[in-house]
This record gives C-alpha cells, sequence and structure tokens, in this order.
C-alpha cells in the first residue's frame, strides 16, 4: 500500500469507498421440480468470501456471502430455509432478484441460528439465494419448498382463510399508510381472516427494521387481544381462540412512533 503516500488524499478515500464488485450466483440455476419436496442446496461460508460493502435495507454490511441462483415463479409460494450445519454460524438470508434487488431478508424465524422466509415472487425470475451471517462461518444448508401458503393482502373488503400450510405476507409498512386508530402515532397494514370457535391460531409478525406491535380486533372495532414482543427480541406473537365463528381484523402495526420498514406476518392453526 506504499503507492498510497504518493496520492492525493481525496483519491485515496475515493478508493476506500469503491465497493466490492456484488459475487455473482454459479452458472448453475436449481430449480424447485416437486411440489412439497425440499431442493436442497448446499454451501460454505469462509472469511475468504466478499463480503457486502454498501448497506440497502437489511443488507447485513461486512458479513462473508455466498450466492446460488434458483428458478422461482410467479404465483407461486415458496418457503425458504438457511441452517448453519454447525453451532458456529448465526445465518442470515437474503433474496434477490436476478438484478441484484432485495426481495426480503430474515435472520432468525427458524429458530436461534437458522433463516426462514415465505416468498411470493412477482414475476418469473432466476432468483439469488445470499446465504450470509451475523457471525461465524462454516457449512450451511438452503433449503427450498413450494408450499400452498396464500399471500395475505391489506386490501379494503378482502376476507382470508386460514388453510393447512396457514397464511404470510411480507410487507413493508410505510409513511403512506393509515394510522392505527389505537396508537395514532403509528402506521398500520390491515387483515381481515376468517377465524373459527374452538380452534387456536399463532399470528406473528417479525421485522429486522422496528419493533413489531399486533392487535386483533372485531370488524365493529373492539379489541381482542394485543402484543408487543412474545415472539422474542422485538417480534410480535399472539396466540389466539375465537369465542365465535367470525372474520377478525389483524393489525400489523409498530411499538414506536412513525416507525417504518419491512415485516412479514403469518397466521397458522395450531
Amino acid at each position: 500500500m506504499r503507492f498510497l503516500h504518493s496520492l492525493p488524499l481525496f483519491c485515496v478515500l475515493a478508493l476506500a469507498r469503491v465497493p466490492l464488485p456484488a459475487q455473482q450466483p454459479d452458472k448453475k440455476v436449481d430449480e424447485v421440480k416437486k411440489p412439497d419436496k425440499p431442493t436442497e442446496l448446499l454451501g460454505k461460508l469462509t472469511e475468504q468470501d466478499p463480503r457486502t460493502t454498501v448497506e440497502e435495507g437489511n443488507v447485513r454490511v461486512q458479513s462473508p456471502y455466498k450466492t446460488h441462483a434458483i428458478k422461482l415463479l410467479a404465483g407461486k409460494g415458496y418457503q425458504i430455509e438457511l441452517s448453519p450445519r454447525e453451532k458456529s454460524m448465526h445465518c442470515y438470508l437474503r433474496v434477490e432478484d436476478s438484478t441484484g434487488k432485495v426481495q426480503e431478508t430474515d435472520d432468525d424465524s427458524s429458530g436461534e441460528l437458522s433463516a426462514r422466509l415465505i416468498f411470493h415472487p412477482e414475476k418469473d425470475d432466476d432468483f439469488h439465494l445470499v446465504a450470509t451471517c451475523w457471525y461465524g462461518t462454516g457449512e450451511y444448508m438452503i433449503r427450498v419448498t413450494q408450499v400452498d401458503i396464500p399471500n395475505i393482502k391489506a386490501a379494503a373488503g378482502v376476507t382470508h382463510r386460514v388453510g393447512k400450510g396457514g397464511l404470510a405476507v411480507n410487507a413493508e409498512l410505510a409513511n403512506n399508510d393509515p394510522r392505527d386508530t389505537r396508537r395514532r402515532v403509528c402506521f398500520a397494514k390491515i387483515y381481515q381472516v376468517k377465524m373459527f370457535k374452538g380452534k387456536t391460531y399463532t399470528i406473528d409478525m417479525v421485522s429486522n427494521r422496528f419493533d413489531t406491535y399486533l392487535r386483533i380486533e372485531t370488524l365493529a372495532g373492539k379489541q381482542l387481544a394485543e402484543d408487543d414482543d412474545s415472539g422474542g427480541q422485538l417480534n410480535a406473537r399472539i396466540s389466539f381462540r375465537p369465542t365465535e365463528n367470525a372474520v377478525y381484523r389483524v393489525i400489523g402495526t409498530s411499538f414506536d412512533p412513525n416507525a417504518v420498514g419491512a415485516f412479514t406476518l403469518t397466521v397458522r392453526e395450531q
């Protein structure tokens, strides 16, 4: 690095800010060929792997990573899991489209060291599954399974039913969302879900961007349950047992005022 001493200071700073080129996935493109049967991708993360140098959304900065390409189809739901083969690595999963734009991320929704997310592609594409970490290196496995989990839409008058695979949404709180009627300084997304007396439902709201907050109320606006972080860390979870067959409003919001960012919301029947 002796040559840097002969360069003007602004040149040295410019060189220091140049990001490493993004690692390209292998030429091989995998594909989920059989519904309900996982496609398994093996890899090993090392200290010699390239590191992310520019932050975008939930991207882990300065963490080593490897990229796998896989064909995913619009209109389908996919469960993607990233798990370490050893307990020395805390996994972090990122999904990008073929241009490198971040689609979804997850930290530890599949347990203490493993990541899991539900992804509904908006287009057919050769997506990039990026295996990275909070800390540690080692061997890992990515499991991609096509699942029958509908993508919930936050649309007025649309009612969703909890099927065998549950319901899932990958969405984002934004500053143009309506304010929560009870937590008026917070933005909210509202989902109408049909639930049945005698059944127990687990509702989770997970985010790496803000402290999540969940509420359940009747269509008339009567609050039945609320939670801040029973899902661990800053994630909300409600175990809900309806007293009657009805359509309920599941409201995803934040604990802190005006918080925005990506989140995942799931509703599963126990």
